[in-house]
């Protein structure tokens, strides 16, 4: 599973208004979905984050998957009113095995990934690793 978020979102929405980040979302929504297999979901979950799950993958794939979408991404100009934004996004992935035992873990798992791209710098995908103690390092930093 993949949880991606969009970089900066928030500066398109504030400085261009909420229609321009609405089609923002819709450009990027048709940009990821045209690159997956037809067997892959991808799915809006909530503002500037979408979910994508893979079917088939190992670690190895998913990152190679996960590289590929972020580079889309970078590649990829949002125009508005004669000028050109920059689009990157940071990317957890969390692998589906015997050790997920809920959706909701699944994507905790995928969440807290995207957090530590986001940490290290954006633009980035990161395979959530369960030695690395994400969840302690996400509840210091909430506090």
């Amino acid at each position: 599973m993949f949880y991606i978020d969009l970089d900066q979102f928030k500066y398109i929405n504030d400085t261009l208004g909420h229609a321009a980040g609405d089609r923002l979302l819709i450009e990027v929504s048709r940009l990821l979905q045209s690159h997956l297999r037809e067997g892959d979901l991808f799915a809006r979950f909530g503002g500037d984050e979408f979910t994508v799950l893979l079917y088939n993958v190992d670690n190895d794939n998913a990152l190679r998957v996960a590289e590929y979408l972020r580079s889309l991404l970078e590649a990829y100009k949002f125009f508005d009113a004669g000028s050109v934004y920059n689009v990157t996004a940071s990317l957890g992935i969390a692998m589906i095995d015997n050790n997920i035992l809920t959706a909701d873990e699944c994507l905790a798992q995928a969440d807290m990934a995207a957090n530590v791209a986001k940490s290290r710098g954006r633009n980035q995908a990161y395979l959530h690793d369960p030695l690395d103690g994400g969840k302690a390092d996400m509840a210091a930093d909430m506090g």
